[in-house]
């Protein structure tokens, strides 16, 4: 107990000190810092908010109302699990580990349970691959449906083996929240907060970019580094080769340490994410291998493309994007989850 608390001593130590010393370099390379806080929230304005807050408002619809649950009733699949895995996948990072931590708090999963579930619940989503992929790294409907298929086909192959290794025994909820227009106003809330806690999360990560790049300049020509610490700068990558086709591929898949640290603020105490970390080789593996697979299979060619744009404006700098942003932090900070809500009761 005692090596315990003296460890725990020591890692708060030495957090403290690298706090305060990341503090001291923000202030001395403020002008960099200045400038890729600017680039981060043009990114997160007219580009990420954009392209994930409608997914984000719909799959907190499905979730509260059961919709998968109600539909999928099939003997020996458990539809909490499937909802995860689906929603994990489709609607982004965070919305996996959110919907499995909700589920631990409510007592419908045991911790084992999602700490075994957010292996396979983890993933960018096709609004962040189409949307924001797409239009700025791989310029290729093809290649940015490779890019979502290797990773959703790497979690569903970890999803069958969970499926494979472990009985059904989730318990059955038999109350679902009515799809009503005080439910979509409620996602809508949610859904705000979200953004804004992600383009808030960006934008510090950012600053921590700048400050490497002008402490190490040679980082500034890899861009996979500033990806690796924050998943929207992949899209300073160019996809001009397999190599750099399969390096977006398992960026996408790992996700950033911004990600990582957005789970872990949700995940809290609810559950542990050691299950998780000790997957992420496994993970990274079979996303490369079956991008590899599907490039070879279809022959794809990835060819270069000098064109290099790092975020997309509107052509006329419409202000429309930055008034709605401001509006969500507007939301955001009024809002409260109700405490009633209308149930839908059924039988199964």
């Amino acid at each position: 107990m005692m090596k315990i608390f003296k460890k725990s001593k020591v890692l708060n130590s030495i957090t403290g000190i690298l706090t305060v010393a990341t503090l001291v370099l923000v202030i001395i390379c403020i002008d960099d810092v200045k400038s890729k806080t600017v680039l981060a929230i043009k990114s997160s304005a007219f580009t990420i908010i954009p392209s994930l807050f409608s997914v984000c408002v719909l799959c907190g619809v499905i979730i509260k109302s059961g919709i998968i649950e109600r539909i999928v009733i099939v003997k020996g699949i458990d539809s909490k699990l499937l909802t995860a895995f689906l929603l994990g996948n489709i609607g982004g990072y965070p919305i996996g580990a959110k919907l499995l931590c909700d589920m631990v708090k409510s007592g419908e999963i045991s911790k084992e349970t999602a700490e075994k579930a957010v292996c396979f619940s983890f993933a960018s989503g096709p609004a962040f691959v189409f949307g924001i992929v797409n239009s700025l790294v791989t310029k290729s409907l093809s290649l940015s449906l490779i890019i979502f298929m290797s990773v959703f086909a790497a979690n569903l192959t970890m999803y069958i083996i969970y499926c494979c290794k472990n009985k059904y025994n989730s318990k059955q909820r038999h109350e679902y929240t009515a799809v009503t227009t005080g439910l979509i106003v409620e996602c809508v809330r949610s859904a705000s907060y979200s953004m804004i806690s992600i383009g808030a999360s960006i934008v510090f990560f950012s600053s921590v970019i700048a400050v490497i790049e002008k402490l190490m300049p040679f980082t500034e020509r890899i861009p996979a580094i500033s990806a690796f610490l924050e998943i929207s700068n992949v899209t300073e990558i160019q996809c001009n080769g397999l190599y750099q086709f399969l390096l977006i591929c398992l960026l996408m898949a790992f996700g950033g340490i911004c990600v990582h640290m957005q789970i872990i603020s949700i995940v809290g105490s609810a559950f542990s994410l050691k299950s998780f970390y000790k997957s992420r080789p496994l993970q990274l593996f079979l996303t490369a291998a079956y991008a590899l697979a599907m490039c070879l299979a279809f022959k794809i060619d990835i060819t270069a493309d000098v064109t290099n744009v790092k975020y997309v404006l509107s052509e006329s700098n419409s202000v429309i994007p930055l008034l709605c942003t401001l509006g969500m932090i507007l939301i955001s900070f009024t809002y409260t989850y109700p405490k009633t809500n209308k149930k839908i009761r059924t039988r199964l």
